[in-house]
């Protein structure tokens, strides 16, 4: 019988005409062969007629065989359909290295037994070979990674490749439940070999679902040398696990490797990984002394997000970490030196071993350690003698910077204002001794600082002089700035802050300071005479007086601060409306607005001030005195609009004047109109006024006049900007579609000023064009895109319906396109929800993932929408997916999915997206 094994072959095929009896015949001799039964089981196993019984047989192969008729049901799927002989005879001359190996019963010479397979009946196979696949399931997962690459043959229908792929997902699944069932490294390994591959979102899902036995895997082969590859892990591993409480501990041990490039990636992971903080910290600091500079910075980076963390505090740190803290201040670049004192900051449990090494560091040769030890003393909190004197000490540091931190130092002190009062002043009188204009800026500006908090009385009145001359320091060199606005300064403001907090000891040297040569020390004595209580009568002189003051930024300071005074300052300042200086007489009006008073004669002074003024001068004035209804005259208007006519500059602050002036009086408006109408004006400035024309009260036949005038224009920008505007003004456009009709209907015109005057005609009056019939011609055409941007500028009642038509009259691979402008309309384009929602059952992987989109953000409530987001968060548009914005009731969705995932690659996804969405949401 062994001899005429080929002629029972044929005469069983001729028998049983169905491919899955034809598969399973095949499934039986290779089944009969690889076992050694007997001949006699040969007929028997070709007697198999159905996929039934082929299942049940498979199931009782050994565990070598199983392996082997997996991978050639993994061939059966990939033949091609119109030729399976040739494909399975190629196999049979010679597999490709990309292939499993063909069986050793299908390369005897003797035995062609592809010959059986009838063409028409290889779908039926196909789906057999898949169903064993599945049952034999988790053994089965050796020719997944095959699998995958068969998803994204084109040759196969979407529904094919779809049960392809929900099968490998099946045989994943049932292995990552089957705690007994050993995944090997090889198989992994074929995993990541789809990284540069369209199928690589498959292999990451596999890795993610497997992650109880992957994690350990992934982690080893972040020592290989692709970097690539290297950053494609870690995404996955933090997609595992963002947190480190999974893969911290494989992480960890990494640290430890002799390549830097490795080491440095994973300090950089672990600084994302807050469970293993109290791990990772002892680590981090001993590897500080890298010798490699790139890793050394990674690890600094790292320990700085720990102890910026709220891990922090737990900590534990051992006299031997604090003890290496303190060696790598000493030896590390200044960056690396401001974290590790950080460290030191946070982790000095032990104050007394902490301030005998900062007592060291003081003594050091290097001054920028010196400072550091003084800043960690303060910081800390020491307290003594010994340590109020080493601060007195270093206050006649060389090092400008180390006495500056020896002063903020001794601010920290309690107890001690008197000694800490008297030591400021001798230090401040031995820098003005040597005439050092930086370090007397420098040193004043600390002690304005500490006496902010020091008790006041006799002693501290002392140090008046010092902080009225810190008014006259800019920045932080000492220099004087010669021209610009001058930008407020650290000193300046502690100075300023200081004199305040003495009081009324102030004064005197601060009404002085008004008579300054140097504006900037005059707005800062104004600051001081305002805000010391209590204010009296005579400050309130003094202080109206600097509206004469010939400087706009100091006359500024005075309105600003006179207000404080209240009834103080409501008689001076109405005796100052007499004054001849007019920007003082403005002043005193404006401070008297500001207090609510309208006599008649504050009146004048603005409307006098107002039509003196330069045209600068006049945009000012508007703002400030916008409060006052009766200013917002014709008069007032003209003037405006004679300085919008006469600039030849940026013309935008005048008009956005007008606008605070609005609504424009019936001869302003009339002359405004006229300058549109004329040369003088810019196409922008034009276009601007016509865009705000109904608040300005502009006549709308005239804005239609001008628009479409400009749509004759060459500058395309602006025609575009003119035909979108008509748009909007609706039928009061009218007389505009004649105009905007000649643009569409001329193919000589740009298809995108032709688009934009479609949708503008379209907005005025839908009956004047069939925009119906050019959208859906302009979708299947070059200019696709400008057709999509076009139709989402139309009112949601027009375009809603006309994308629906689009959907179902355009070519197929433009709908996932056209789906997606339902997305600029929100919850306006909810009447598109049912067509939409049939689309997620579309196999198209495009079009399900762009109409999963819109329904989320449309109706995310609806029924469809929660299965087909669970299709998608293991998709191969999950990250797209994860990057769009959506609704927050979107979340609820994500959150049954996380209340009941299918899977954990599915868990973790709507887990990591609920959590952005969350995020987007508080800002």
């Amino acid at each position: 019988m062994i001899a005429d094994k080929p002629y029972c072959l044929k005469s069983v095929a001729k028998v049983f005409r169905s491919s899955a009896a034809c598969l399973l015949i095949i499934c039986g001799q290779f089944a009969a062969w690889i076992t050694e039964a007997g001949a006699e089981n040969i007929l028997k196993k070709a007697l198999f007629e159905n996929c039934d019984l082929a299942e049940a047989e498979a199931a009782k192969l050994s565990v070598q065989a199983r392996e082997e008729f997996y991978a050639y049901l993994q061939r059966v799927i990939e033949m091609q359909v119109d030729s399976v002989r040739k494909v399975l005879s190629e196999s049979v001359a010679g597999p490709s290295s990309a292939h499993p190996p063909a069986m050793p019963w299908v390369g005897s010479p003797d035995l062609n037994v592809w010959r059986v397979f009838e063409p028409t009946r290889e779908i039926e196979a196909k789906e057999c070979a898949l169903r064993i696949l599945r049952s034999a399931a988790p053994h089965s997962l050796v020719v997944v990674p095959q699998m995958f690459r068969l998803t994204q043959e084109k040759r196969f229908s979407f529904a094919f490749r779809a049960a392809i792929e929900g099968t490998a997902w099946a045989i994943i699944q049932a292995a990552a439940k089957n705690a007994e069932y050993q995944v090997r490294a090889e198989i992994f390994a074929e995993f990541l070999e789809h990284h540069d591959s369209s199928s690589w979102y498959l292999a990451q899902n596999a890795l993610i679902e497997l992650h109880a036995q992957s994690v350990p895997f992934l982690a080893g082969e972040l020592r290989g040398p692709d970097e690539k590859l290297r950053r494609e892990i870690i995404d996955i591993l933090l997609r595992i696990d963002d947190q480190g409480n999974e893969i911290g501990r494989h992480i960890l041990p990494l640290l430890d490797s002799s390549e830097d490039g490795l080491r440095a990636k994973v300090a950089s992971l672990l600084s994302r990984l807050p469970a293993v903080y109290g791990e990772a910290f002892p680590i981090v600091v001993r590897h500080l002394s890298d010798p490699g500079p790139a890793v050394k910075q990674e690890f600094c980076r790292t320990l700085a997000v720990i102890l910026s963390s709220a891990q922090a505090e737990q900590l534990q740190v051992s006299p031997e970490l604090l003890e290496m803290l303190f060696k790598h201040l000493s030896s590390s670049s200044a960056e690396q030196r401001d974290i590790v004192e950080r460290g030191i900051l946070v982790l000095a449990k032990s104050p007394p071993d902490a301030l005998a090494k900062l007592q060291v560091l003081q003594k050091s040769e290097d001054s920028d350690l010196r400072r550091r030890a003084l800043k960690l003393i303060g910081a800390l909190g020491f307290q003594g003698d010994a340590v109020f004197n080493s601060l007195v000490e270093a206050l006649y540091d060389p090092s400008l910077p180390v006495r500056r931190e020896a002063i903020a130092a001794m601010g920290k002190q309690t107890g001690r204002d008197e000694q800490i009062i008297a030591a400021l002043m001798r230090v401040l009188r031995s820098v003005y001794n040597k005439n050092d204009p930086v370090a007397i800026e420098q040193l004043i500006l600390e002690s304005a600082v500490i006496a902010q908090k020091l008790r006041r009385g006799p002693e501290l009145s002392r140090m008046v002089p010092y902080f009225i001359d810190g008014l006259a320091f800019r920045g932080g060199t000492g220099s004087i700035e010669q021209s610009g606005e001058p930008m407020p300064a650290p000193l300046m403001n502690s100075a300023v802050t200081a004199l305040i907090h003495i009081g009324t000891d102030s004064l005197p040297l601060a009404t002085k300071a008004l008579r300054s040569k140097d504006a900037l020390v005059r707005r800062r004595a104004i600051a001081v005479m305002s805000e010391i209580e209590p204010l009296d009568s005579r400050r309130a002189e003094a202080v109206i007086q600097m509206l004469k003051d010939p400087e706009a930024e100091v006359r500024a300071e005075a309105i600003d601060a006179l207000p404080v005074f209240g009834p103080l300052m409501i008689q001076p300042a109405e005796e100052a409306l007499q004054w001849k200086e007019r920007k003082a007489r403005l002043g005193a009006a404006e401070v008297l607005v500001a207090s609510g008073r309208d006599a008649p004669l504050i009146l004048n002074v603005l409307r006098e001030g107002y039509r003196l003024a330069p045209c600068k001068e006049k945009v000012e004035l508007i703002n400030r005195f916008r409060q006052v209804e009766e200013f917002h005259s014709d008069e007032e208007q003209r003037q405006v609009i004679d300085c919008l006519i006469g600039e030849e500059g940026d013309s935008s602050r005048f008009i956005a004047a007008l606008i605070q002036l609005a609504p424009l009086l019936p001869k302003a408006a009339s002359v405004l109109e006229e300058a549109m109408r004329g040369a003088v004006l810019s196409s922008a400035a034009k276009f601007q006024l016509a865009k705000n024309f109904a608040l300005l009260g502009i006549n709308e036949h005239v804005v239609v006049e001008i628009l479409v005038a400009m749509l004759r224009e060459g500058d395309k920008s602006v025609r575009a900007r003119a035909a979108l505007l008509l748009g909007k003004m609706g039928s009061k456009a009218n007389a505009a579609v004649p105009a905007l009709k000649a643009v569409f209907e001329d193919p000589g015109q740009e298809m995108l000023l032709r688009q934009k005057a479609a949708v503008a005609v379209t907005r005025i009056d839908a009956a004047q064009i069939d925009y119906s019939s050019f959208f859906l011609q302009e979708l299947s055409g070059l200019h696709y895109q400008w057709a999509q941007h076009s139709v989402s500028q139309l009112d949601a009642a027009l375009a809603v319906p006309l994308i629906v038509r689009a959907l179902k009259e355009s070519p197929p691979e433009r709908r996932a396109l056209i789906v997606r402008i339902l997305s600029n309309f929100g919850q306006d384009a909810q009447s598109a929800a049912a067509d939409v929602a049939m689309l997620l059952r579309e196999e198209d992987p495009a079009l399900h993932f762009e109409s999963l989109v819109v329904m989320l953000r449309i109706s995310p409530a609806a029924p469809e929408v929660e299965p087909a987001l669970r299709r998608e968060l293991t998709g191969r548009f999950a990250e797209r997916l994860y990057r769009e914005k959506f609704p927050p009731e979107a979340g609820d969705n994500l959150q049954k999915i996380i209340d009941q995932p299918q899977s954990f690659v599915q868990y973790r996804a709507a887990r990591r997206m609920l959590k952005k969405l969350a995020e987007h949401k508080n800002t």
